[in-house]
């Protein structure tokens, strides 16, 4: 983790800082009337998350113990290796729609932040509430397209009812 993306989750970007990579992606997080708390939340949480990868930490009891309760209630079981393997059989139709509907478990969102740290496809850059039902973030991103489930995961699991890249 850089130190830039944890302070400009905690202050925004500096005046004139211009994005690495290819530049930044915005994304559109639809909230049920509290796009503040939504934010508020994912900040929180990813304040932790960043701190905790910086400092090398992938123990998830550790990641379950720090990050905000709510947010590791949020998500469900590790599934076991009887649903993972029921999982793969099923048509790869079926597994992109489920794994759209289900919300990550805890060890998934850990290993975004401690599994290969330099490879994470985004990096915070900044967000602004547009009102109460919307919320929009913006990622410094290497390449377009790139996988973007762990911040869709993410605010999901703060309270957006659904997220999208905005066009």
């Amino acid at each position: 983790m850089s130190r830039d993306e944890l302070d400009r989750l905690l202050f925004g970007p500096e005046p004139g800082q211009k994005p690495g990579g290819m530049g930044t992606v915005r994304f559109v997080a639809h909230c049920p009337g509290n796009s503040d708390v939504v934010l508020e939340r994912c900040k929180d949480v990813l304040e932790v998350a960043l701190r905790l990868s910086n400092e090398g930490e992938c123990r998830e009891e550790v990641w379950a113990s720090s990050l905000p309760s709510w947010f590791v209630n949020q998500c469900p079981p590790k599934p076991s290796q009887q649903e993972l393997e029921a999982f793969d059989r099923l048509p790869l139709e079926e597994r992109i729609r489920l794994g759209r509907e289900r919300k990550w478990p805890l060890v998934a969102f850990v290993n975004t932040f401690t599994a290969l740290t330099d490879e994470r496809y985004w990096r915070w850059w900044d967000a602004a509430v547009v009102d109460a039902n919307t919320v929009y973030v913006a990622v410094e991103v290497k390449d377009w397209p790139f996988p973007w489930e762990s911040l869709r995961q993410l605010l999901l699991l703060c309270g957006a009812t659904s997220v999208e890249a905005e066009e």
